[in-house]
């Protein structure tokens, strides 16, 4: 269900479907992208910028995300 949500998203944004979102921050180096802020777990940062989170999102996921340190990259990666 949330892999068929994300690829009508892609699509929506122009992207294609079942894009690799390491791919897809090649694209968005030209863009100026935000300084990470102090405090804000890389992963955490780097997830809500690909979907363009909202400060307040990134600063409650990342909360959240803190006190899930031993499933990080699980958590992360079904995210995406």
């Amino acid at each position: 269900m949330m892999m068929a949500m994300m690829q009508k998203m892609q699509q929506a944004q122009g992207s294609t479907a079942g894009a690799n979102p390491a791919a897809m921050g090649a694209a968005k180096a030209s863009k100026p992208e935000k300084q990470a802020e102090e405090g804000i777990i890389p992963e955490v940062q780097e997830l809500c910028e690909y979907f363009n989170v909202e400060d307040r999102w990134i600063k409650r996921l990342n909360e959240t995300m803190s006190k899930r340190r031993d499933t990080l990259a699980e958590d992360i990666e079904k995210l995406y």
